[in-house]
């Protein structure tokens, strides 16, 4: 491991080094710091070297003739102070971080500093290293810490939401493992039906209490609703006095992996309990941070809860029903489409990045995620719409060679022909939509062309005369 502090001097430099050429030592000095000022007894500045540009709104030759002090920020002062003392001193230095103030809205302008003794007169030599690069990472590193606090506290509210929902349900529901088939969660309910504490069950391989017969069947069903992924109901006998209960049996994900969720109902009993949790649950999701909304086969949207209906920029429900949810699309015919097909395939579709039109005409950045829903041969579609505004920007693009103002722009004026500026220009642009737009569609050439308005003949021109590579597929997006 390196040392983190500690400096270890040449042992003879006399013998490697000019004593008497300033002018070979200045050379050394400005090509080793950032920037490095020449401090003289009275900590005014009498000279710099830099081999950075100056900081916005002044240049380094402006602090020549003024204190340190008057330099840096408020905070920064006694540091300044304590290194100037501890060079003169001729004590071991040691780097301290200094501020140099600019203005409110760039913020302060961050150099890591070294004081060395330059003479016998007291001169200090101050070498510096700009540490703004490594500012703009900490602040980006900041903002994206703070985005993963506000997604693990809005899923922590999810959970809690979970299982305030699962264990108020007078219904008794048990979680299986899909592989063990060994109880991962039960509540109270089932825990009195089927007459063990919540704990007991944890843990225990299901099925157990049933009947010989019936234990055999609900294996069966087991292996058949994982094999078909279909939902099955079926009466099976427990306990000693072999009291029938219906036990349905169904299948879903969570994080790869399969799990059983099984509800157990001895007959006749309500069903109202069932309805007054399934109210429950619409209001949880008419209620939810996220958009959400549930289109018929087409796209035609059915439900959508109230998040969806201010990035619509929609009074009332009634205003959707029956509208194409395409209409909402910034790219309306190209979005849609290529979601669906998508969906159709795998049956689901997650973290497309797209943009919504309010109906006034407000843009928001989304990140879609789609479900497919079949209820009794009935298809439809679920959507899950996430405001993406506030997070960080990602920095995916290489746009160093475009000119990033007007005044760049004009400079070149001059040195390059008019023809060949806006060719490159072009060139560039072109070439950044285009790969922007296979990211987009996973490497599928057709739907690439769709999204960008070209004919697959003029892509993949364009493709060959930029040199994009890469393993595309035509049939799938």
């Amino acid at each position: 491991m390196l040392s983190s502090q500690k400096t270890i001097q040449f042992s003879k430099p006399e013998n490697h080094l000019p004593s008497n050429d300033a002018e070979t030592l200045g050379a050394i000095i400005a090509t080793a710091s950032d920037i490095a000022l020449v401090i003289d007894a009275q900590d005014r500045i009498q000279d710099f070297a830099a081999g950075i540009e100056g900081i916005e709104g002044t240049t380094f030759s402006d602090w020549v003739g003024r204190s340190v002090e008057d330099i840096v920020t408020t905070e920064s002062r006694p540091k300044i102070r304590e290194m100037l003392e501890t060079a003169r001193r001729g004590d071991i230095a040691r780097w301290r971080e200094i501020n140099h103030p600019i203005t409110l809205d760039e913020g302060d302008f961050p150099v890591r500093y070294c004081a060395v003794r330059a003479d016998e007169g007291g001169s200090v030599l101050l070498l510096g290293r700009d540490l703004r690069a490594m500012a703009a990472l900490q602040r980006r590193l900041v903002s994206v810490q703070q985005s993963l606090e506000r997604d693990y506290a809005r899923l922590l509210q999810m959970e809690t939401r979970y299982r305030l929902l699962f264990q108020s349900a007078t219904e008794a529901f048990l979680i299986v493992d899909g592989q063990t088939l060994r109880i991962l969660e039960a509540n109270d309910a089932a825990a009195d039906l089927l007459g063990r504490p919540t704990d007991d069950l944890l843990r225990r391989k299901f099925p157990f209490g049933f009947s010989e017969d019936s234990s055999a069947a609900l294996d069966t069903a087991l292996t058949t609703v994982r094999a078909s992924g279909r939902p099955e109901t079926i009466t099976a006998a427990f306990g000693k006095d072999d009291r029938e209960i219906s036990v349905f049996l169904s299948l879903f994900r969570v994080d790869n992996a399969r799990q059983y969720l099984i509800r157990l109902t001895p007959p006749g009993q309500s069903r109202l309990t069932a309805s007054q949790s399934e109210r429950q649950i619409v209001g949880l999701f008419r209620r939810a941070s996220e958009a959400i909304v549930l289109t018929d086969g087409d796209g035609r949207i059915e439900w959508a809860n109230d998040s969806f209906l201010d990035l619509a920029q929609v009074a009332v429900e009634t205003q959707l029903r029956g509208e194409t949810i395409d209409r909402f699309f910034s790219r309306q015919g190209i979005d849609l489409p290529l979601i669906l097909s998508n969906t159709r395939e795998s049956g689901r579709l997650r973290f497309y990045s797209s943009s919504l039109s309010g109906m006034h005409g407000l843009i928001t950045d989304i990140e879609v995620s789609c479900v497919a829903i079949a209820d009794h041969g009935r298809r439809g579609f679920g959507f899950v719409f996430r405001n993406t505004a506030f997070r960080p920007p990602e920095t995916g693009f290489d746009t160093a060679g475009l000119p990033r103002s007007a005044e760049q722009l004009t400079d070149l004026i001059g040195r390059v022909p008019l023809k060949d500026l806006v060719r490159d220009t072009v060139d560039v642009i072109e070439r950044l939509c285009i790969e922007s737009a296979l990211r987009m569609t996973n490497n599928n050439r057709a739907s690439a062309a769709d999204l960008l308005g070209l004919s697959r003949q003029s892509l993949y021109v364009k493709l060959r005369r930029y040199g994009i590579t890469g393993p595309y597929d035509d049939d799938t997006v």
